[in-house]
């Protein structure tokens, strides 16, 4: 089982923003589209401009870090 589906399972938190967590610690992504690397906080990709990863809102932000705090709705 990948890491992300463990850590989803764990914390009970999507896998989709388990990765966009991971995306942002490592300071990097690869383009969905040409797999070139790019820094996580680009919107589009230098190579192919390709559109990355959608914008997180700030609710989701918290949602996670809530998760992960042990934090219940």
């Amino acid at each position: 089982m990948p890491e992300e589906h463990m850590i989803s399972a764990m914390y009970r938190i999507p896998v989709d923003k388990v990765k966009a967590v991971q995306r942002a610690a490592s300071g990097k992504t690869r383009c969905p589209k040409c797999s070139s690397l790019n820094p996580a906080n680009r919107r589009y990709c230098r190579a192919c401009k390709a559109k990355l990863y959608p914008v997180e809102e700030e609710n989701d932000r918290m949602y996670v870090l809530e998760k992960l705090q042990g934090k219940e709705d």
